[in-house]
């Protein structure tokens, strides 16, 4: 069985580089363009990728997403609580120069912790990791075909990361590209699991 993870398409708020974290932020043009073409992308592979079910984080950048993507496969979309993007609280809607700047001491113990600190009112990143796979092994569980999750960036970096056994100080090397398509194996769920 494959899991695979899917980051929403573009917004607005990607385009101007702000943090979206747990903001329900909507697609921009360019993302319902890019939804499309992954939709029509997976269309033509469809046989191959057995996909049986799409679950999508709940927030609506990232169902929008999902919605698009299912259509032309004929499944209907369900919110997976769980998989929502990293909440950045207080940080959400700064660019991350204008968090070095309002935030400098708390920016700087986050980027060189920030596995385990949070950012001010939000999660850390392991935070996130114990709600996201606890969800997607239950899922996981229900399913003998092949699943699609529609999540976001900071969710799928924080996976690669963990299961790669990375440093999470060097999360950037696995930043995920809107509408990147990433597939995890139950084998590497289970590794997540075992490093959590």
């Amino acid at each position: 069985m494959t899991i695979y993870f899917v980051r929403h398409g573009h917004t607005e708020w990607n385009g101007l580089g702000k943090i979206q974290g747990s903001v329900n932020t909507e697609l921009s043009d360019i993302g319902v363009a890019q939804a499309h073409a992954l939709a029509n992308r997976l269309q033509k592979t469809a046989n191959d990728l057995q996909v049986g079910a799409i679950y999508s984080s709940p927030q609506i950048r990232a169902f929008h997403t999902a919605e698009i993507i299912a259509k032309p496969l004929g499944l209907s979309v369900a919110p997976l609580p769980g998989v929502e993007e990293i909440n950045f609280g207080l940080w959400e809607g700064c660019t991350w120069l204008e968090l070095s700047e309002q935030y400098p001491t708390e920016f700087l113990e986050w980027t060189h912790h920030r596995r385990y600190y949070p950012a001010p009112n939000g999660e850390s990143y392991q935070q996130v990791l114990e709600r996201v796979i606890p969800v997607v092994s239950h899922l996981s569980k229900s399913h003998s075909e092949n699943i699609m999750i529609v999540t976001h960036g900071g969710v799928m970096a924080s996976l690669k990361c963990l299961i790669q056994q990375a440093p999470f100080e060097e999360l950037e090397k696995f930043k995920v590209a809107n509408t990147e398509v990433m597939p995890f194996s139950l084998e590497q769920l289970q590794l997540a699991k075992a490093y959590l």
